[in-house]
């Protein structure tokens, strides 16, 4: 009787899992602004520093050697 209680419980537990998993993803999958292909960034470029107004740099480390890509806002 106790075993048949637990493994109840068990399965409504993975039932209820399962179910709220299958939510987020209907959830998540239409909350998306841009398309699947997209992608969207949202910059601020008016900081100081080396970019103007309409760009923004990116600093990266590439095995010791510094990098900055300087990306042009179109």
């Amino acid at each position: 009787m106790i075993k048949n209680i637990l493994m109840r419980r068990t399965l409504y537990k993975g039932l209820f899992v399962f179910l709220g998993c299958l939510l987020w993803m209907g959830i998540a999958e239409n909350t998306h602004a841009a398309g699947a292909d997209d992608f969207v960034i949202t910059v601020k470029t008016d900081n100081t520093g080396s970019s103007s107004n309409t760009q923004f740099t990116i600093p990266t480390t590439d095995g010791g050697a510094h990098t900055q890509f300087v990306l042009k806002i179109m």
